[in-house]
């Protein structure tokens, strides 16, 4: 939800005309940039996915949940303890980042199209 609110907050800014097209040899070199960064992440997914697996992260969280949280449910365990923090954190990033993006798109002086 907060990365369409920041792509609708971009696209609001965004002047009603695009700019005139790229010369040809610009066009080229931003293909081949697109096809290297595409091939390059293809291989690095397929390596990720044929790897051996390792152990479940599941017997971690079995092991952990009451010692560290005081909690037999592990299910609980993990969403309140363990994923609170990190999801308030992420919470916090995504608002300090559509602020400063907001802010940056005003002080470039584009106005909002009518």
């Amino acid at each position: 939800m907060v990365s369409l609110a920041l792509l609708l907050l971009g696209l609001h800014y965004l002047p009603p005309r695009s700019p005139p097209e790229r010369a040809p040899r610009r066009r080229v070199r931003d293909v081949a940039v697109a096809l290297a960064a595409g091939i390059g992440i293809g291989l690095l997914s397929y390596a990720v996915m044929t790897r051996p697996p390792g152990e479940p992260a599941s017997l971690e969280m079995l092991a952990r949940a009451l010692p560290e949280a005081y909690g037999r449910n592990v299910v609980n365990v993990i969403l309140v303890d363990f994923r609170g923090f990190d999801t308030f954190g992420e919470i916090t990033v995504f608002g300090i980042a559509a602020l400063i993006v907001h802010a940056l798109l005003r002080r470039a002086g584009w106005r909002r199209r009518r």
